[in-house]
């Protein structure tokens, strides 16, 4: 990789206007694209649960549903898919992401319980009867869907000395099939590593490095379990730490591999060829 100047002096030349930046070589080749792989579970915790019931031994009636002490979603999700980046200016770089997405979801979401409007010893009455038919209904299960993962992304970064610095950020819409819809996924990585140039080989740069992944994304879950239709809302709201390493080899072919853990495991490998 091409020396780049430090992030922290790039960035003032540019609010100020200067040019000084002009002069500062490409990393690499200002194309690329990338073979994606990822294969990523994680739990998630219920925001709002909606339920339609089938069928109930009281009939007909309205009523109020409530979840009684939701507990959580685990979701392993598996991503093929291909980038294509271009490096606006040297320190910049700007991508796109189409995906095929493969899912399993663990619900535990726990009994509904139901509230019969108005008062009166026969609403009560009601109400009892419902909850104890209701107590025997768990809205747990397991859904397998499919769909497809569309995104955009930047990354900032820069090099001083031998010290490699990034922050990244991506932007997805992931529509799926027969279950899971996540509607958004905003995913920040910031990344500090130390680049070095083995003699005498086909790897002409190595850089190994640490760093934290910040995800926030809002999921939908639709199932049919039992008697009822459900449709649950989560929000994923987290920060993993990462760790990876990175290679480019002489002929203009990358290789990335990144792990998370935590919260969030994760296993991410990139492929790709600069032109």
């Amino acid at each position: 990789m091409k020396r780049t100047t430090g992030l922290l002096f790039l960035l003032p030349q540019l609010v100020l206007a200067q040019d000084y930046w002009r002069g500062i070589p490409y990393p690499m080749n200002r194309w690329g694209i990338s073979a994606l792989g990822v294969s990523q579970t994680e739990k998630g915790k219920i925001s709002n649960i909606d339920i339609n019931i089938k069928k109930i031994p009281l009939g007909n009636i309205e009523a109020d549903l409530e979840i009684i002490n939701p507990e959580s979603i685990k979701v392993k999700a598996e991503v093929k898919g291909v980038k294509v980046d271009y490096f606006v200016l040297p320190f910049l770089s700007v991508y796109g992401i189409y995906g095929q997405l493969k899912a399993d979801v663990d619900m535990r979401a726990g009994s509904p319980q139901i509230g019969i409007p108005g008062n009166g010893w026969l609403g009560e009455a009601f109400e009892g009867m419902a909850n104890s038919y209701l107590e025997k209904v768990k809205l747990n299960g397991k859904v397998k869907t499919e769909g497809d993962i569309y995104g955009a992304g930047a990354v900032l970064a820069g090099e001083y000395e031998n010290v490699f610095g990034m922050l990244q950020y991506t932007y997805t819409e992931i529509h799926m099939k027969g279950g899971l819809a996540k509607k958004k996924a905003e995913v920040s990585n910031a990344r500090l590593g130390y680049s070095f140039k083995p003699k005498d080989t086909f790897v002409t740069n190595i850089t190994p490095y640490f760093g934290a992944t910040y995800q926030l994304m809002g999921t939908q879950v639709k199932a049919g379990i039992g008697d009822l239709n459900a449709t649950i809302d989560l929000e994923l709201d987290e920060i993993s730490p990462a760790a990876g390493i990175f290679f480019q080899l002489s002929n203009n072919v990358t290789l990335m591999v990144e792990t998370t853990w935590g919260t969030k495991d994760s296993v991410a490998i990139d492929i790709g060829y600069r032109f």
